[in-house]
C-alpha cells in the first residue's frame, strides 16, 4: 500500500451519481520531486488527516488548497485541521 503526502488538497465529488450514494475524491499535488497533480479513486476511510482511497492508497494531508479553504468558508463550512474531511454521506 503506497502512502503519500498531498499538497495544496480539496474535495470533489463525483457528477454523475445521486447525492447520497456520490464518491468524494481528493485533488492534489503530491509532495514528492514532481508537481505531480492528483485526483484519487473514491474516499473509503478517513482517520483525521490519514486517507485511504480505493486504490489501497494513503494520503497523508498537509496544507489545504487556499481556494477550496476560502469556498469553505463562504460557505459556513468549519475546517478542522485535524479533521478536515468530514463525510456526510450515511454508511
Amino acid at each position: 500500500m503506497a502512502t503519500y503526502r498531498l499538497r495544496r488538497w480539496s474535495v470533489e465529488a463525483s457528477v454523475w451519481q445521486a447525492p447520497e450514494v456520490r464518491d468524494i475524491h481528493l485533488v492534489g499535488y503530491r509532495n514528492d520531486e514532481t508537481e505531480h497533480r492528483v485526483i484519487t479513486s473514491p474516499i473509503v476511510d478517513i482517520k483525521g488527516k490519514v486517507i485511504t482511497t480505493q486504490s489501497g492508497s494513503v494520503y497523508l494531508l498537509e496544507d489545504i488548497d487556499p481556494e477550496y479553504l476560502r469556498w469553505m468558508q463562504e460557505n459556513g463550512i468549519n475546517f478542522d485541521p485535524e479533521n478536515p474531511i468530514k463525510d456526510k454521506r450515511s454508511k
